[in-house]
């Protein structure tokens, strides 16, 4: 601690926070818990006087999605006060092909939003499901296709016969099949222990809040860029979900994460105190270490495909992924090069 005030003293206009001081910081602000004692040094808060000028004295800029009048969009805000700030917000339009708007046009397009957003970019080609009601419509189209969906089925193990797999082992028999996909998310390491792979993928738990959704609630989904949350509204629903948590297989409920994700929501949109909760959720994530999925044939086993580690962009990735294990099974040319998703890229 010494050498780091120093360190703070030498470098000028830092602050060191103790552990408790930055342990408070995290749990009040954003519903981390800090197991570990450490030390930060930190830049000084800026207050709008200091800063340079922007279009309204507020702590946020806001950053927007927008796919069309009869699409969804998506908002993302940065809390920043300098222009610098809307300097990265136009960086990122450019690259996008995306337009900016102030904070005037932002709430024009969402009127819950909060006074104090200054500005946004708006970016085309983005859109959201709800995601139960998208997987229940795949597996009406896969049954409709001759597809047998069987559920309430837990795998149990395999049978295998040098290095192919020959029947999965499940609640409800045996299932055999010519190519096997392992695509079981954060429980895939521990099937791929039965078949001798080692596959490093750790659950992050991630929540969501459920509200009846106001009338005079978001129309299109936000994504809170500092908060790492996102809003997103679903007919008669409007859901909170962010965090990341690791925890293990643990499905309990940390309350504080739940709040800080509702108490985030609340400094962006309007009215958030006043919402009807209708369900508290949490999933895992399964993360690798590089942040890429496991895709491709196992290099162990013959006839085993790996789809899994998508972490939290599951659903986006779905598509894709289903048309490269199909290609993988069918032995098709693949669209694209799946070298840097190879399995066992780790082992």
């Amino acid at each position: 601690m010494t050498d780091l005030k120093k360190l703070a003293d030498q470098l000028g206009n830092l602050t060191v926070l103790e552990a408790a001081e930055l342990t408070k910081m995290l749990e009040e602000e954003w519903g981390v818990s800090a197991a570990a004692p450490v030390a930060v040094a930190a830049g000084p808060a800026m207050t709008a006087a200091e800063a340079e000028p922007v279009e309204e004295k507020t702590e946020f800029q806001l950053i927007l999605k927008d796919v069309g009048p009869k699409k969804i969009d998506v908002i993302k805000a940065i809390r920043q006060v300098t222009t610098l700030g809307l300097k990265d917000a136009k960086d990122l339009a450019e690259t996008a092909g995306a337009k900016i708007l102030d904070g005037a046009g932002a709430r024009e397009l969402e009127p819950s939003l909060l006074p104090g957003v200054v500005g946004a970019v708006l970016f085309p080609d983005d859109a959201h499901v709800i995601p139960d009601r998208f997987v229940r419509g795949l597996a009406r189209l896969a049954e409709a296709g001759g597809v047998r969906v069987q559920t309430d089925t837990e795998v149990l193990g395999f049978r295998t016969r040098g290095r192919r797999i020959v029947a999965v082992e499940t609640t409800r028999g045996d299932v055999e099949a010519d190519d096997v996909v392992l695509a079981a998310g954060s429980w895939s390491p521990g099937l791929g222990r039965a078949l001798g792979l080692d596959l490093p993928i750790q659950p992050a738990k991630g929540y969501s809040v459920t509200y009846a959704r106001p009338a005079d609630g978001p129309r299109i989904p936000l994504m809170l860029g500092e908060a790492k949350a996102g809003v997103t509204p679903m007919g008669e629903m409007l859901r909170f979900a962010g965090t990341l948590e690791l925890a293990g297989l643990d499905f309990s409920i940390n309350r504080r994460r739940v709040n800080a994700i509702v108490r985030s929501a609340g400094q962006y949109v309007r009215g958030v105190d006043q919402l009807r909760m209708l369900e508290i959720w949490r999933g895992l994530r399964p993360c690798t270490p590089d942040g890429l999925p496991l895709l491709g044939r196992s290099e162990r086993i013959e006839n085993l495909v790996l789809a899994t580690g998508h972490a939290m962009i599951g659903v986006s990735l779905g598509p894709i992924t289903g048309k490269l294990v199909a290609q993988l099974c069918a032995r098709e040319p693949l669209a694209i090069d799946l070298g840097l998703l190879r399995p066992e890229r780790f082992s």
